[in-house]
């Protein structure tokens, strides 16, 4: 898969919850491991754009920037909308021709993103807002 915006926001904000910042580099590696394709300038192009929309501190060592949240994230906070909304494009509960529609094997009511979106980026939100695993969830082209 390319690398998308959502899926580098995603991925630093999961890196910062767990360590309190986070570099390009991790972020590239992580990406790496779950199938994305991309390259250090690209992702420190991202995060670059990110940092900016998110407000996040950074500072640069000549080798990676290493990026830090203004306000400390946790698992709590990165569990409520406010965290991931306003970057990521929120579900509605009705879809149109086009829409993903994306639901969890354990939930049955499925969510409608933006057909902007990739298939990847409304599963990982829909697997956000909804605290299920990622690999729980399935995306298909609205009907």
């Amino acid at each position: 898969m390319n690398v998308n915006k959502t899926a580098v926001l995603i991925c630093a904000i999961e890196l910062m919850v767990e360590n309190g910042s986070t570099t390009t580099l991790d972020v590239k590696n992580k990406l790496r491991k779950n199938h994305y394709s991309c390259s250090q300038k690209e992702v420190s192009s991202l995060m670059g754009e990110i940092a900016s929309d998110e407000n996040w501190k950074h500072t640069d060592n000549g080798t990676f920037r290493t990026y830090k949240p203004t306000a400390p994230l946790t698992a709590a906070t990165v569990g409520t909308p406010v965290a991931v909304t306003p970057t990521i494009i929120p579900a509605k509960a009705t879809g149109v021709r086009g829409d993903w529609e994306v639901n969890a094997t354990t939930k049955g009511t499925p969510a409608y993103y933006s057909p902007g979106m990739t298939r990847s980026a409304a599963r990982w939100a829909f697997a956000k807002t909804n605290n299920v695993s990622y690999n729980d969830t399935r995306a298909r082209k609205a009907k």
